[in-house]
């Protein structure tokens, strides 16, 4: 039976600013996912969803936002106040519903 998919909470604006990851990594991410852990930063810094992600053996989180208009997931986790990217790609459909239902409910409740 397949896990049912996580649940999502909107975050504003993340209150961390420095990001940091492994470079090997990095150019990993690239060339499977064409994705540059540099420019991921920027969905931190506007409204976007987060979700634990479990199994890894350390505390690790997913955030789905707006990147150029396409939705990205970002999987990290926190060490001390610094942000460690582990991953990044272009949303799962279901992490694509998420993302714009809490935009969705966030807009109706008078907010932009």
């Amino acid at each position: 039976m397949a896990k049912p998919p996580p649940s999502y909470v909107l975050v504003e604006e993340a209150d961390f600013v420095e990001f940091e990851w492994e470079a090997a990594k990095r150019e990993t991410n690239w060339y499977i996912h064409e994705g540059d852990f540099e420019d991921v930063q920027e969905i931190f810094r506007c409204p976007h969803v987060i979700a634990p992600s479990f199994g890894y053996g350390e505390n690790r989180w997913t955030a789905v936002g707006l990147l150029v208009d396409v939705e990205i997931t970002v999987v990290f986790t926190m060490r001390e106040e610094r942000c460690r990217v582990i991953s990044a790609r272009r949303a799962r459909h279901y992490e694509r519903n998420a993302y714009h239902e809490a935009i969705h409910k966030r807009s109706t409740k008078g907010q932009n």
